[in-house]
C-alpha cells in the first residue's frame, strides 16, 4: 500500500557494504534542503508496507552535515529483501518528515 502523499522529490541510493551491513543510508547535498533537523523523527514507508516505521534524521554522523537517515531493524531487512549489495534502492521524499523506500532496478557495479 502507497502511503497516498504526493511525492517531491526521487534519489537512488547505491547500496554499499556500510548500507548494507548497518541498514542506514547518507542523503546527498544536492536533497540536503529536504530533510529535517538533527535528531528529528521521519516516517519511513517501506515499499508497499501501510505502516511507517519510525526512524531519524542524524545530521552528527557525516563532516559537511549532510543528513543520515537512521531507522529500526526494519529498514534493514526491507533493504536485504529488496535491494542487491552494490546496486540501487529509490528513495521518494513526500515531506521532510516522510519518505518512502523502493525497488529501484539499476544495475549493480
Amino acid at each position: 500500500m502507497d502511503s497516498g502523499q504526493k511525492v517531491r522529490q526521487r534519489f537512488e541510493v547505491r547500496l554499499g557494504k556500510a548500507y548494507w551491513d548497518q541498514g542506514f543510508f547518507n542523503v546527498s547535498v544536492k536533497y540536503d534542503h529536504l530533510f529535517g533537523k538533527d535528531q528529528k523523527p521521519i516516517n519511513i514507508f517501506l515499499g508497499n508496507e501501510p505502516r511507517a516505521v519510525v526512524g531519524y534524521v542524524n545530521r552528527r554522523a557525516n563532516p559537511n552535515g549532510t543528513p543520515r537517515i537512521m531507522a529500526p531493524v526494519q529498514m534493514k531487512e526491507w533493504i536485504r529483501r529488496n535491494g542487491k549489495l552494490g546496486g540501487t534502492i529509490l528513495v521518494e521524499v513526500l515531506s521532510n518528515g516522510h519518505i518512502q523506500l523502493r525497488s529501484s532496478r539499476l544495475r549493480t557495479i
